[in-house]
């Protein structure tokens, strides 16, 4: 803002942005956008700035196989590029297709130092593998470099629990519960990706841990049950 020239005061009162807890809303301001996108994709006639933006929206909306599809156009153009190999693997993730989500993830680490969000995608589709080593060596190497990014204690303490090391792991996710790091959206998805990964045994055991400190939500233990039946 102070190199476009573009004035800032500081405020005597707190604004409050409410607008991402209308779900319904978002969603149809992401349809809105993706539509958008597509009209700017086709009318570029698949230019690099729009395949990317399609891309990104694509997945904002769940459409999956099409932000892959766009993903691996962008690569062809730039493939080296660390944003298109992270969002790959992230929408390998989502369809939990584990191994090509490692490999991209991976790929995206190798081109950009430090990348933490990349870091942990991979430690999940690791996890959702079974190859719990090679999740923990991944978090434990990439947790000194980034002490105040919270995601990567709370997957510590996930693969603690599933380790069996129970008792670290419950006072790691009290410390996080008391420093006002709401977790229980991120450990459902977890939980989801051991199901997806055939991982069911894990999944129980994380739940069980995770609902005797109060650190899991009634969703996830009805999902469970749900597949467990």
């Amino acid at each position: 803002l102070e190199r476009c020239g573009i004035p800032m005061r500081d405020a005597s009162f707190v604004v409050h942005h409410y607008g991402y807890l209308d779900d319904q809303r978002q969603q149809r301001k992401k349809e809105y956008y993706y539509e958008l996108g597509k009209k700017k994709y086709d009318e570029s006639g698949g230019a690099p700035h729009a395949t990317v933006e399609l891309a990104i929206q694509a997945a904002g909306v769940g459409r999956y196989d099409e932000a892959i599809m766009l993903w691996h156009k962008a690569l062809e153009i730039d493939a080296d590029s660390y944003l298109a190999w992270f969002n790959l693997g992230h929408a390998y993730l989502q369809k939990a297709q584990f191994a090509q989500g490692s490999t991209a993830c991976h790929r995206a680490m190798d081109l950009r130092e430090n990348y933490r969000e990349a870091v942990v995608n991979a430690a999940i589709c690791e996890v959702a593998q079974g190859n719990l080593s090679a999740a923990r060596k991944l978090v434990a190497d990439s947790l000194p470099q980034n002490p105040d990014y919270p995601i990567l204690p709370l997957m510590e303490a996930i693969l603690l629990v599933l380790q069996g090391e129970i008792e670290t792991a419950l006072r790691q996710f009290t410390v996080l519960q008391e420093n006002r790091i709401e977790f229980k959206g991120f450990l459902h998805e977890v939980v989801v990706k051991l199901v997806q990964g055939g991982q069911l045994q894990a999944a129980q055991q994380l739940v069980k841990s995770a609902a005797a400190g109060g650190f899991c939500s009634s969703k996830t233990v009805e999902f469970l049950k749900r597949q467990s039946l």
